[in-house]
């Protein structure tokens, strides 16, 4: 991370949430491209394979974004913890500068006390350079505070969005399950002839697609895992020397996290 004061980079959790919105779109045009295809093959006979293959299909991408969804509960609780931490470090630290401010003011009437008074100064000070250089501490301007506040706001915002447009997505696979399964009723039915349900290749070539699809769902659902352990090993927060502003920023992300991201019904 970058320790000019001046400077200011976008968090981690902002980008993650970028990157499933765009998983999201991808899902969402995967099921109408589904639901696409239930409706041109509603009047003539399926195999039972091939829907089955659908189904499978709409779970994969439901678990896909549910998964993510999980993931980034765990990275913002994480991110969570470690501020949590810098802001009792800095607090314990901000309490030992007030004592040495008070014992500084105190009288120094002998020599002795001097050389042990000089002593205990230079234990702090280096004390002090160490935890600095540990923590990597900069002091962080109102206006990159008031930015990291907006930021968290607009990440709460659009959190709520995908979380709408999620339950969005659930009913649209309760509507194809609810779908499938009269399908399936109208298969079974004794009127039906057997003859019409024989395979054809035009079905082994739907079976085929839907295969294809399949192994692309497996593809960016391993992309997406490789993007949350990158931002899991990225560096953490910056420390802020502004404990108001700092305690400030935690409950805001602490109101973020406590959010709850709707289960995704599977098989």
């Amino acid at each position: 991370m970058n320790s000019s004061p001046s400077s200011f980079s976008i968090s981690p959790e902002t980008t993650y949430v970028a990157e499933l919105a765009i998983a999201l779109q991808a899902a969402k045009k995967r099921i109408q491209e589904l639901e696409n295809e239930t409706l041109l093959a509603s009047n003539e006979p399926e195999d039972s394979n091939d829907a089955n293959e659908q189904m499978t299909v709409v779970n994969l991408a439901g678990q896909v974004l549910s998964h993510n969804y999980a993931r980034l509960n765990e990275v913002m609780g994480e991110q969570l913890s470690t501020m949590q931490a810098t802001f009792l470090e800095l607090r314990r630290k901000k309490g030992d500068e007030d004592r040495q401010r008070e014992e500084q003011r105190r009288p120094v009437h002998t020599s002795a006390a001097l050389h042990v008074e000089l002593a205990r100064e230079r234990a702090a000070n280096a004390e002090l350079a160490a935890q600095n250089e540990k923590l990597k501490t900069r002091t962080v301007s109102s206006v990159e505070l008031r930015e990291v506040e907006r930021e968290n706001e607009e990440l709460s915002t659009r959190c709520a969005e995908l979380q709408g447009e999620v339950a969005a997505a659930a009913t649209k696979y309760d509507a194809l399950e609810q779908r499938y399964a009269f399908s399936k009723l109208v298969r079974e039915s004794p009127a039906v002839k057997p003859a019409a349900l024989l395979a054809s290749s035009k079905w082994q070539h739907k079976h085929d697609a839907l295969e294809k699809k399949l192994a692309e769902l497996k593809s960016e659902n391993a992309g997406m895992n490789r993007k949350i352990t990158k931002l899991l090993q990225a560096p953490s927060s910056k420390p802020q020397h502004d404990h108001d502003a700092l305690e400030k920023h935690t409950a805001s992300v602490s109101r973020l996290s406590a959010r709850k991201m709707p289960a995704w019904k599977g098989d």
